[in-house]
């Protein structure tokens, strides 16, 4: 990769130009001589005045202002952009290493400038491409994995790609297409095999005090800076972005969804484990109050339904359940809330 080196070429370029009039006011003074025609110092300098008028105007002017002849010594990239030079000369070369021989062209025949007049050497070089230092890439692809316990879970993700200054003419190598196909492939095996370590909820001890292993909620922060790390850090380019030319902006990720099923599945257990607890307290504190009772005030503090509560004896908290008919589960959220009854709450109340 050729370094930029912007004055150097822009004065390289301003002295073939003034050397190109120069040698041409030359040749015609020394023209003259051979015929026998001697101007003087005064006719000499009104050549020179002459011929840099000449070739002022046919460098800026011929054959048009669509491609005016100053555009083979100069050019000037656009805000914002960046120019990729191609050296025609080098890329006959044949290439000398394997790694060589795995590129288009070599690298060395081509250099990256940034905005501004950038000088060209004439015919030898040629602009090539025009990149966009504002052009964004975004990834964002929903990825389905597995956790640890076989949940099927869905993941949100987020990922910015720009060009990478520097490394321009490694970008130039490679189609948009072919960049973010390599660029999602690297982010989701990275979000695979992340969650497929994690479990989806928390795994509890047989007395079901002590926390054995945390669920991927509970473990949401760490796995959002393991994927900002992906391609090492912030603050550090990665081989993979150098090779691509481009730069990967905070990858990150928005969001961890389980699948409807397993979400209704954990609310509905929550839901239950919540209302048992709360049953199995109002029996404690209250032996004379019946199932059904402690049932209806537990259930109306939450704002479930009681109409379908059947009188049956608790045996269990895992027996709740058996409180709630089939029309009317205890585990469904979405069910409208009606409104509370006064009178039962005033009767929950003297029961108690």
């Amino acid at each position: 990769m050729r370094a930029e080196n912007r004055w150097g070429y822009l004065s390289l370029s301003f002295v073939l130009a003034l050397g190109i009039g120069l040698a041409m006011a030359m040749s015609i003074i020394l023209g003259l001589r051979l015929i026998g025609l001697d101007l003087g110092p005064r006719g000499q300098m009104n050549v020179y005045i002459m011929v840099y008028m000449v070739w002022a105007f046919v460098f800026f002017l011929y054959p048009g202002p669509k491609w005016p002849i100053h555009k083979y010594f100069f050019r000037k990239s656009p805000k914002n952009s960046a120019l990729v030079i191609v050296n025609d000369w080098s890329t006959f070369e044949k290439p000398k290493t394997d790694v060589d021989r795995t590129k288009l062209q070599p690298t060395s025949s081509m250099r990256e400038t940034g905005p501004g007049w950038q000088g060209l050497i004439p015919i030898i070089e040629e602009v090539g491409w025009t990149i966009d230092l504002g052009k964004q890439i975004v990834l964002n692809e929903p990825i389905t994995a597995y956790t640890k316990d076989k949940v099927k879970v869905t993941v949100r993700w987020q990922v910015i790609i720009t060009p990478l200054r520097g490394y321009l003419v490694n970008l130039v190598r490679h189609d948009d297409e072919t960049i973010e196909k390599y660029f999602m492939g690297r982010c989701r095996s990275k979000i695979i095999q992340m969650i497929s370590n994690e479990y989806s909820r928390e795994i509890l001890d047989v007395d079901g005090k002590k926390v054995l292993h945390r669920g991927f909620n509970e473990k949401i922060d760490d796995l959002k800076d393991k994927f900002k790390d992906l391609f090492d850090g912030p603050d550090a380019v990665s081989k993979d972005e150098k090779e691509f030319g481009v730069y990967t902006n905070d990858p990150q990720i928005t969001e961890i969804l389980r699948s409807d099923t397993v979400q209704d599945a954990v609310e509905a257990t929550e839901n239950a484990k919540i209302t048992a607890e709360g049953i199995a307290a109002l029996k404690q504190n209250n032996p004379k109050m019946t199932d059904k009772q402690a049932a209806m005030i537990m259930l109306t503090l939450r704002g479930l339904p009681t109409d379908g509560l059947r009188d049956y004896t608790i045996t269990g908290l895992e027996n709740v359940h058996t409180l709630i008919t089939a029309d009317n589960p205890l585990t469904n959220p979405a069910r409208e809330k009606p409104e509370k009854n006064k009178k039962d709450d005033g009767k929950g109340g003297k029961s108690k």
